[in-house]
């Protein structure tokens, strides 16, 4: 199993590491894109995911629970007359 997860025929210590490394890095960088996965900084990846489900490019405080509740109750107008 080691050998087809790491695509070597023999294990060297740390071989599991450095493949679950490289498969990281090449996620990442489909994920963020080439040249944001090379400037990653912590955060950047909660970022994107919130951004991509959002559909806002700044996050604001509340901007997941509007866009849950406009997912589950559809927009609604205010002012409640007609």
């Amino acid at each position: 199993r080691v050998a087809e997860f790491t695509g070597s025929d023999e294990y060297e210590f740390g071989d599991i590491t450095k493949e679950i490394n490289n498969r990281r890095k090449e996620w990442m960088t489909s994920f963020l894109g080439e040249e944001n996965a090379k400037n990653y900084v912590f955060g950047d990846l909660t970022k994107t995911a919130i951004s991509n489900f959002t559909g806002k490019e700044d996050y604001e405080f509340g901007d997941v629970t509007k866009k849950l509740l406009g997912n589950v109750f559809g927009k609604r107008k205010r002012g409640g007359g007609n």
